[in-house]
């Protein structure tokens, strides 16, 4: 099993240091470069084999933006690139994930979560044994029951969804207030706002609706009736957490 090679860049030498510290102990990733310097990233990234790019939005030289530029830019295999950063701007997150990033992340974030999102992202050519945990069936198959809905990993509700379907089918309390107590607890889990939760998980079934999806995936026998209208988010989850639930029977 190969770890997964990590580059990590924050404009904050003391954050830097923090950061890297608490990602050279963690299981399965290898952090093989540090720096404050953006330009370093982009010349690090072309001379090394690199999984992932954690990265700031205030760099030296280059800032983080153009850090995802340059790698979008890349040919060949490039490495994916996650923003960790203090800007709470909804537009600047979707400036820096139209630009290539996969997953935009609020300061401070949780050690777990961040390990998370690294081993997610960076196990892309990976077997699914490498990072697999077995408590993890549910989340597996949620997020196969996405992809086949057409909501990638490159939408912020991509992940809203998922850990909101897993929660959903494990608390019974959740299912009549999701608006008042699931969407606040996905929220805090990913140090973002509520109302950009609710947001990006509207998003994500309005980007499947668009492409079909919904339709498709009807038509393949999913088990929910299509009366040609979009569902609501709260049916959206409520389906995704049957799965979740039938894959957690399944484990056992």
């Amino acid at each position: 099993m190969r770890n997964v090679n990590l580059i990590v860049a924050d404009g904050d030498p003391i954050a830097l240091r923090r950061n890297s510290e608490a990602l050279r102990g963690m299981k399965d990733i290898d952090v093989v470069y540090e720096t404050t310097d953006g330009a370093d990233v982009i010349s690090k990234v072309g001379k090394m084999n690199v999984d992932v790019v954690l990265t700031g939005l205030m760099l030296k030289r280059i800032d983080g933006l153009g850090v995802l530029e340059a790698i979008g830019n890349m040919r060949g295999k490039r490495p994916k690139a996650l923003v960790l950063s203090k800007v709470t701007s909804d537009h600047m997150a979707d400036i820096a994930l139209s630009l290539g990033a996969c997953y935009y992340m609020l300061k401070p974030v949780s050690e777990e979560l961040l390990y998370q999102r690294i081993c997610q992202f960076g196990r892309d050519g990976f077997s699914d044994q490498d990072f697999a945990e077995p408590s993890d069936f549910s989340a597996k198959r949620v997020q196969r029951e996405l992809r086949e809905m057409g909501i990638t990993p490159q939408l912020k509700g991509y992940g809203y969804l998922k850990d909101a379907a897993v929660l959903y089918s494990k608390e019974e309390f959740l299912r009549k207030h999701i608006t008042t107590e699931l969407y606040p607890r996905i929220a805090q889990m990913h140090s973002a706002s509520v109302s950009g939760v609710e947001r990006a998980i509207r998003t994500a079934v309005q980007a499947a609706w668009k492409s079909g999806g919904f339709e498709q995936f009807y038509a393949s026998g999913a088990g929910m009736a299509y009366d040609g209208k979009k569902p609501s988010s709260g049916k959206v989850i409520e389906y995704l957490a049957g799965k979740a639930s039938n894959a957690g029977c399944k484990a056992n």
